[in-house]
């Protein structure tokens, strides 16, 4: 008898977990709602400039925003990308030595700030990988500069939220990027993912911080390659 009443016991509380934590459960069964941790690298930067360098981006993401965070050793430097999968409304906030300045821009002028990187053509493979336990896809950037080597990227459709990633190079890609390089600050730097977690993530994580200064594309890319010059020295 007392062993039937403990069973049931045990029947209630697992119910009552399930139940009262219902507001969460469609974020992990329906993965649209968590973050995504990157491991950052620079494999073709070396000398003593490398130890400031960003080790991870941090992706946080719903079904209608997101917000990428990438901060160097001891927030020098931070830049912070935020993106509006439902507005298509894009912003960059860039933090350095305490100056702040942000660009914001809609999906019909992204394409006019990121003429300010080479151009690349897909080229779709068959070829998948595992990448912190998810499929992906394998695909060639080639840039149309020669002097450049190509980009594997890697992507994944098995995560709930929609990225055609219409905000960056890859434009058309469908899927979330699980590991891809990419050109900030003048160096090459490669992202892997290395953790995905579904969570029900709090609203703070998606405001627009306040107290950046907004400045144009060319201003922008002024602050950009001042600062990709003083982590040259």
């Amino acid at each position: 008898m007392k062993k039937w009443i403990g069973g049931a016991i045990l029947v209630v509380v697992v119910m009552s977990m399930f139940s009262c934590g219902g507001d969460t459960l469609p974020f992990l069964k329906n993965k649209k709602e968590g973050y995504i941790r990157y491991e950052v690298t620079f494999p073709y930067e070396s000398g003593l400039m490398t130890q400031f360098y960003p080790k991870e981006m941090i992706f946080y993401f719903n079904e209608e925003q997101a917000h990428a965070v990438l901060s160097s050793a001891y927030n020098v430097v931070s830049t912070d990308f935020f993106i509006g999968e439902k507005d298509e409304f894009f912003s960059h906030y860039l933090k350095s030595f305490g100056d702040k300045k942000v660009i914001h821009m809609h999906h019909t002028n992204v394409k006019e700030w990121l003429k300010r990187y080479p151009d690349v053509s897909l080229e779709a493979t068959n070829e998948t990988i595992e990448i912190a336990g998810y499929k992906c896809q394998k695909t060639i950037a080639h840039f149309l500069v020669d002097s450049l080597p190509t980009i594997d990227l890697y992507s994944s459709k098995d995560i709930g939220i929609n990225d055609k990633n219409w905000w960056n190079k890859f434009d058309g890609l469908e899927g979330v990027l699980m590991g891809y390089e990419v050109n900030l600050y003048g160096k090459r730097m490669k992202l892997r993912a290395k953790e995905v977690v579904f969570e029900k993530q709090d609203p703070s994580v998606f405001e627009r911080p306040e107290g950046y200064e907004e400045v144009n594309f060319e201003q922008m890319d002024n602050a950009l390659k001042e600062l990709s010059s003083s982590f040259s020295k």
